[in-house]
Order: C-alpha cells, then sequence, then structure tokens
C-alpha cells in the first residue's frame, strides 16, 4: 500500500497516461504474480481482480487511483469499485499492446461496483473487452446499488458482444454517464446492438458504433445521446433494426457517418410522456440501396430535424416516412430518392408535417411514385402537411407519379418553391377536392401545371401584405369566399386571397339559383358597405362601386343573398396581422 512516484516508467507502460504522484499497481497476465505487491513494473500482479481488490483497501489521501495494465490476456470479469478512501478505481493499459479483457460465460465485461452516494467519475483506457458467446454485456453503466449516478469515462477501448441476443456491448441507464473518446462498440453476433441507452446519457467523440440488431438504441425519456464524429452502422440488413433508433429521450449526431445494410438509418418512435427528438448536423447518411424508408417518424410527440447535409439519397426505395403524426425538418440538404423523397401520413393520429427550408428534393420515380404525397386522416384539416420555404426545388424525373400528391384533407404550404414533374406522365400538383394549399410570394408550377380539383382550398399571400399566413380558418359556413385574383378558378374550388384590392370576385362552392342574387361585403371595422350583383351564378369578378380598402386586422362580414332577399349563407372573414 502506499504513493510512488514514476521518473522513467519503462517497459509496457506509457509516461505520458502517468501522474507525478498517485495511488496504483501494476499488472501483467505475462510476468506477474498476484502474490507481489503490484507496486513497480518490476513487480507486478498477474490479475486486474487482484489489483483492484489491494485498492479497495486502501484510505489513503484523496489522489488518482489507478490500476496499469500491460499487453495481453486478462480471463477475467471487471468489477471497478472504491478504495477504503472513497477514490474510484482506474484502469489504464499500455497503449503500444493490446490488453484483452474475456470474462468467463454468464458474466459482464466490465461494471461499476458504485458503493458510495454522489456523483463519481471512472476511467478506463486502452482495454478490449471481449465477451464470447455464452457471456454477457461488455460494459455496463447503471446504478443498480442504488447509491447514486456516476459516470465512466472511456479513452481508446473497444467493446465486442459475440454472444447470443442481449441488449447491446454497452448499456447505459440509471442516471449514470458515459463519456467515450476514440473507442469502438460491437454487437457482433445475431440479436445484438452496439449501444443501449435507457436513463443515463452518453457523449461520443470519434467513436464508431456497429451492431447486428441495430447500431444505438434509446428507449427512456430521460436518455440523451451526444455525438461528434465517428460512425453508426446496422449490419443486419432486416428491415426491423435501424442504425439509430430514438423511441425515447434525445439524440444529437454532428459530423457523424451513419451506415446501414438494408437503407434503415435512422427511426424516431414518439408515444413516450416527453417529446421524443432526433438532429443531424452535417452528417454523412449511406445505405446499400436494397429497401428503404431511409428515416421513420413515428406518433405525434416525434421529430427528425437534419441540417446541412449536401446530398442525403436512398437508391432502393422512399427516404422519408411519417406515420401518424410526427415532425421531419430539413434544412439546406439535397435529397433524392428512387421512389418517394417523402411519405406523410396521418392516418390513427393528426399532426404529421415534413418542413423544407433551402432544400432539393428529387425522385426518380421508379413504380410510379410521387416525389412527395401527403395523406391526411380524411377527418381533420391539413392533419398531414408538406411545407416549402425559403428556395427550395420539388422534381419527378420519370414515372407516372406527380411531383407533389395531395388527398385526405391534406395541407402544403409553398413559398417561393419550384414544383417540378419534369419527365413523368402525372402533374406538378395533384389534389382530390379535401386540400388546402397556401401559396406564397413566387411558387413556380412547371411542366404539366396544376389544376385544383373541386372542394379544394387556396390560400394566396405575399410579403407586401404585411401578413403572416400560418393555415387561416377557413371562412365559415364555406359556400363562398373572397379573392383577388383576376384569373376564373376551377370550378367546385374555394379560394382564399388575403391581399387589399379595390377589385374583388365571389365564387360559390354552392351556386344559388334564380337570378338576381347579391353578394354583399361589409367592412364591419371601417362601417364601409358594398353591394354587388351577381350575373353568373359560377363565377363573377365584380369592380367595387366605391373606396373599399382592406388592412390587416379588419374583419369583414359577407352574405350571398338570393333573389327575394333570404340570406343563403354568412360567416366571418378576418385579415391576419
Amino acid at each position: 500500500m502506499g504513493s510512488v512516484r514514476i521518473v522513467h516508467p519503462i517497459s509496457e507502460f506509457d509516461p505520458n497516461l502517468l501522474w507525478q504522484a498517485e495511488t496504483c499497481r501494476y499488472v501483467s497476465s505475462a510476468s506477474g504474480d498476484d502474490a507481489n505487491d503490484g507496486l513497480t513494473q518490476y513487480t507486478p500482479m498477474a490479475t486486474i481482480g487482484a489489483a483492484n481488490a489491494d485498492l479497495a483497501l486502501d484510505a489513503g489521501s484523496p489522489i488518482p487511483v489507478t490500476i496499469y495494465v500491460a499487453g495481453g490476456v486478462y480471463n477475467e470479469a471487471l468489477v471497478l469499485g472504491m478504495t477504503a478512501g472513497g477514490q474510484p478505481i482506474n484502469v489504464v493499459a499500455a497503449p503500444t499492446e493490446t490488453a484483452w479483457v474475456i470474462p468467463p460465460g454468464g458474466s459482464v465485461g466490465i461494471s461499476i461496483d458504485n458503493t458510495a452516494p454522489g456523483e463519481t467519475s471512472w476511467t478506463i483506457q486502452g482495454l478490449i473487452v471481449f465477451t464470447p458467446n455464452g457471456a454477457d454485456v461488455g460494459l455496463v453503466v447503471d446504478d443498480a446499488l442504488g447509491a447514486g449516478g456516476y459516470q465512466v469515462r472511456a479513452y481508446r477501448c473497444g467493446i465486442q458482444s459475440d454472444n447470443g441476443p442481449i441488449a447491446a456491448s454497452v448499456v447505459v441507464d440509471d442516471d449514470c454517464a458515459l463519456w467515450a473518446f476514440d473507442c469502438w462498440f460491437d454487437g457482433n453476433n445475431a440479436g445484438s446492438r452496439g449501444l443501449s441507452i435507457g436513463a443515463g446519457v452518453v457523449i461520443l467523440v470519434d467513436t464508431n458504433i456497429d451492431g447486428e440488431a441495430g447500431a444505438v438504441f434509446l428507449d427512456n425519456g430521460e436518455g440523451m445521446l451526444l455525438m461528434y464524429g465517428g460512425s453508426i452502422s446496422e449490419n443486419s440488413g432486416d428491415p426491423a433494426d435501424w442504425a439509430l433508433e430514438v423511441v425515447g429521450g434525445v439524440a444529437q449526431l454532428h459530423g457523424t457517418i451513419i451506415g446501414t445494410m438494408g437503407d434503415h438509418a435512422v427511426r424516431v418512435q414518439g408515444g413516450a410522456p416527453d417529446e421524443v427528438t432526433a438532429g443531424l448536423y452535417s452528417c454523412t447518411v449511406m445505405g446499400d440501396g436494397s429497401s428503404g424508408p431511409m428515416f421513420q417518424v413515428s406518433d405525434e410527440d416525434a421529430r427528425l430535424t437534419i441540417y446541412d447535409i449536401p446530398m442525403l439519397g436512398n437508391e432502393g426505395g422512399d427516404l422519408f416516412h411519417l406515420e401518424d403524426g410526427g415532425i421531419v425538418q430539413c434544412f439546406s440538404c439535397g435529397l433524392f430518392a428512387f421512389e418517394r423523397v417523402a411519405y406523410v401520413e396521418a392516418v390513427a393520429k393528426p399532426d404529421a408535417q415534413a418542413i423544407f427550408v433551402d432544400c432539393e428534393l428529387e425522385s426518380e420515380g421508379n413504380g410510379n411514385a410521387n416525389a412527395v404525397e401527403v395523406v391526411g386522416d380524411g377527418a381533420a384539416p391539413m392533419s398531414a402537411s408538406a411545407m416549402f420555404y425559403g428556395y427550395c426545388s420539388v422534381r419527378l424525373n420519370g414515372g407516372n407519379g406527380d411531383a407533389l400528391n395531395l388527398s385526405d384533407l391534406a395541407g402544403a404550404w409553398i413559398e417561393s418553391a419550384v414544383i417540378n414533374d419534369g419527365g413523368g406522365g402525372g402533374a406538378d400538383i395533384s389534389t382530390d377536392g379535401t386540400c388546402f394549399v397556401a401559396l406564397g410570394p413566387a411558387p413556380e408550377i412547371q411542366q404539366a401545371g396544376w389544376t385544383p380539383a373541386a372542394g379544394d382550398t387556396i390560400f394566396h399571400a405575399t410579403p407586401e401584405d404585411g401578413l403572416t399566413i400560418p393555415f387561416p380558418e377557413p371562412v365559415g359556413p364555406g359556400t363562398f369566399d373572397v379573392l383577388g385574383d383576376a384569373a376564373a378558378p376551377a370550378e367546385g374550388v374555394t379560394y382564399q386571397n388575403l391581399r387589399s384590392y379595390n377589385t374583388l370576385a365571389c365564387h360559390f362552392t354552392t351556386a344559388p339559383t334564380g337570378t338576381g342574387n347579391t353578394l354583399r361585403i361589409t367592412n364591419i371595422d371601417q362601417v364601409v358597405s358594398v353591394t354587388f350583383t351577381i350575373t353568373n351564378s359560377r363565377f363573377q369578378e365584380i369592380a367595387a362601386s366605391g373606396a373599399f380598402i382592406l388592412t390587416p386586422g379588419d374583419r369583414l362580414l359577407v352574405e350571398i343573398i338570393v333573389a327575394g332577399g333570404n340570406t343563403s349563407g354568412s360567416g366571418y372573414f378576418v385579415l391576419k396581422e
């Protein structure tokens, strides 16, 4: 027992890893003996467990406590504890050689005996933990003893599990934390993941994770993954396995490479008490082109955000699936798919949204797929929607699909976007008569163009009007609208234009019968009333008979009066700030 000062360490031990003064033990499986004191490189112990047990008796000063391990094979399970003085026992291996830790059957490779309450930190460095068939998890960071959360710092370590289906090579839970720098985790057998996170925090830097049943799995609302550089890879190709699967908590990846054998890169599944989120920032995502989707978001509490990925593609199927709610946000990305770039669906739950800002979307249209397809739940307006902000483009290169296809009360907001069915036999935009489409300052509809279907609702707005229209409430009772476009709309389509015009027009979704019908528009705030006579029961553009200036915040009362003076419909239309 005692402290030593290392001046010129020799042999297998690296001087860069040693503190100037510390309590330590040396271990060498090749030349050591557990009967030795382990105080010098010349009298090493043979097993890490013996050194750990010896240091546990030390009640010395509060200075770092370390076991230095020479290269070799250590057939033992490590349960790292604390000294009698309350110091965690760290394990550092020689960097010039390989120190293998191979536990016996049924044992965890490395676990922590956190007997003292409070936050404590253990360090492991330069170890390769290999759990063969019949063994258990390679590294467990949890609070099974209930003494309080702690953290483990791993440097240049490898954790590989070759046994049957277990949770993962590395498990973090119970408010504990893992910091890993320049490590690799490998779940190298069917049913095994590389990393599983419960109610814990994991921070990875330049660390690579592989798994045969998915690489990384988060399943608790209090779990968090922060990853910088490195890679995660799903190696099974099974459609049920994902490189990154988040069903609880938060995951953020920065500059990480994501690879998958089956084009299943990221799945975000909501339903937890808290919002479930994943974010990819300047990452690289690769698949083998065999299937899809590459990204799946399910449930209204799920959110996936992707920033600054110049080329993100799926050469085998769809790129994004949103099912029963959830939000996907893409910023400054190039998105490509052989089939659909995005499929947005709200069947059992509403609020499925795909939001694209300064993105280019392109589909080859294989299987006559639409480039972007949005399907509502048929009950709630805009229960599913696609939104295009900034400069966006949606292009379909082939097949008979549409560039943007909306159905079942789906919605779309198109601001300065180019929607182009460039090589397909379908339309730029296709709607089924139940949809809501907001057109921003300068949307470009090209090639096959777009004819709204009867029953659709179209909104118009420009920035110079001083108006922001997120998706205004439709005018009740839904039998008429006010618009400012001179061009006649398609029959049966509801148009709403929130711009201020001295020329107004009316379109009846249900045409009144008879002659001499009247449309009366009253600006309640300004107490200005103008009455128009309708000569065409389907559509008529009418010039105002007097000054009729609308400003944001004004409220309009609109009435349709049939011949004989009976009101057939009325409702309020509010200009929004």
